[in-house]
């Protein structure tokens, strides 16, 4: 009897499937983690034209038999588990069965495997019809080649995006595999050109490959019982949470709280807005996590989560501790000492400059009157907000983009799209996060809370003609009204600043002397 097996109807009821192929980064994914759960050390990835024309992977794992080989490509058949208790001890990467016949009802698939012979079986299975199996030359492993990608589907080929974005998701896709599994080989070939190769290495070497220098430069070190990893000092930092990687045992799992927890570390050090980036490997039983709570596998459940999290907000905060290293640590040999001669140094204690106390006389709507020495301000406290937003964005501190909780969609032109694509990092410096859900509509997922919601296609459209993100100033919702502690926030941020005029040149105060107020009474 083969390895593989159907599961049974209750099994898969408890079993929370559902897993379809809705992109071709989606496919790469599984059929890579089956690579991997088969023990292959050699993975080789190759697309053509985003992989919508053509999706191979070859692997040197374990393959499988002829039997084995046509029964992968029926619904819920896995080698990995025998049924739903075995979840509990399961370290694969898949379990439900379901990747490869999803990816068959969409695609013209090829299997092409060998167990231990050189003689192994190709089977080729099209939507709607029989496998087709062949007794053909391979040594051990398994080679699966994807073709046509939703050629039958024409209404989810719509939604799909452009082959250059799709290309860029997999690259990103085939990122986290190769850092979660640093001691297998890869080789990634897009459009018949080799965009790396990468033999097994320590896991430093293995991010120093894939990252430029001033990516990796300064990476500090985490050790653990249960996680490694390295994270960034605090002046490398970005607008988004895009460069944190999470691997869970082998697998890349997103969680919001161990990335807070993480970023807690840090303490007051990172600017406002502003994320590290993280290559966090956690070793952990698996009798201690639940991995079936998503289709895809990317979201766990942790028995113990506020444990590990103050772990990890522990661990960063010690990596930035100083630690004092005696000589007797450092070596057992005599030391040379070099006697320096004594200078008398003279400090001279230079007070630093400070704005004058001010005091909130009056406050109209969005108007505040202020005393400051001898002279009244009448500033507008809305232009005085956009002001300090657009210079904190200037510095790179725009606050932390807020889920909508119904996404908003937006209509896009052709040139829009291709530069939404083009430039998902520009997008999310702006303060917007989304995708594609049709070929003109864009979904606004994520955005910066001072936008005015009703304009944010406006935004989007002055991004994608290259617009300065100063123009847009006028589309952040400020105001009218301000709390007493939001006022003094203000207008000490103005005259700590010096700020006189707002981004579009229009005053944002005017100074009265006592002198002109008194004589604007008098009259």
């Amino acid at each position: 009897m083969g390895k593989i097996r159907q599961l049974s109807n209750e099994d898969i009821n408890k079993i929370a499937a559902g897993e379809v192929v809705e992109s071709p980064k989606n496919m790469v994914k599984e059929l890579v983690e089956n690579a991997l759960d088969a023990g292959a050390t050699e993975i080789e990835i190759e697309i053509s034209q985003g992989g919508f024309e053509r999706i191979a992977v070859k692997d040197n794992g374990c393959g499988m038999s002829s039997e084995d080989a046509v029964l992968s490509t029926e619904r819920h058949a896995t080698s990995k588990i025998r049924g739903y208790l075995d979840l509990a001890q399961c370290m694969t990467l898949g379990f439900r069965g379901e990747a490869l016949s999803s990816i068959a009802a969409v695609s013209r698939i090829t299997i092409l495997t060998s167990e231990k012979t050189p003689l192994g079986v190709e089977v080729s299975v099209e939507p709607g019809k029989e496998p087709v199996c062949i007794s053909k030359g391979r040594r051990r492993g398994t080679t699966v080649v994807v073709e046509k990608l939703f050629a039958n589907t024409p209404a989810r080929k719509a939604f799909q995006k452009s082959p250059a974005q799709s290309t860029r998701d997999i690259k990103q896709v085939c990122k986290a595999l190769v850092l979660s599994h640093f001691g297998v080989s890869f080789t990634l070939v897009i459009d018949g050109k080799e965009e790396y190769r990468l033999h097994a290495a320590p896991s430093l070497e293995r991010v120093s490959s894939l990252y430029e220098p001033s990516f990796t430069r300064d990476l500090r070190e985490l050790k653990h019982d249960c996680f490694s990893g390295f994270f960034s000092p605090p002046d490398i930092a970005h607008l988004s949470r895009s460069h944190q990687f999470l691997f869970l045992n082998g697998r890349t799992i997103t969680s919001p709280e161990l990335s807070r927890a993480m970023e807690r570390g840090y303490a007051t050090m990172l600017n406002a807005g502003t994320f590290p980036h993280f290559f966090l490997w956690l070793q952990i039983e698996p009798d201690s996590y639940d991995v079936n709570i998503h289709p895809q596998k990317k979201e766990v459940a942790f028995r113990e989560e506020e444990m590990l999290c103050q772990a990890l907000q522990n661990a960063v905060r010690d990596a930035f501790r100083t630690r004092v290293v005696f000589e007797e640590e450092i070596s057992r040999e005599p030391l040379v000492r070099f006697e320096m001669p004594r200078q008398e140094v003279q400090f001279e204690l230079r007070e630093e400059p400070r704005v004058p106390d001010f005091e909130i006389v009056a406050l109209v709507q969005s108007i505040a009157i202020v005393a400051r020495e001898e002279n009244l301000l009448i500033m507008d406290l809305v232009r005085a907000k956009k002001s300090l937003i657009v210079k904190e964005m200037g510095q790179g501190k725009l606050p932390a983009m807020q889920s909508l909780l119904f996404p908003i969609q937006i209509t896009v032109s052709d040139q829009e799209v291709d530069r939404i694509e083009a430039y998902p990092e520009k997008l999310a410096a702006w303060g917007i996060e989304g995708h594609r859900t049709g070929p003109h509509l864009f979904s606004v997922e994520a955005v910066y809370p001072g936008y005015d919601e009703g304009k944010l296609q406006e935004v989007i459209g002055a991004m994608c003609r290259g617009e300065a993100w100063e123009s847009q100033v006028e589309n952040l919702r400020v105001g009218p009204t301000f709390s007493p502690h939001e006022v003094r926030e203000i207008v000490r941020g103005i005259l700590d600043a010096r700020l006189e005029f707002s981004p579009t040149g229009k005053r944002i105060w005017k100074r009265c002397s006592m002198e002109q107020f008194a004589a604007i009474v008098d009259q």
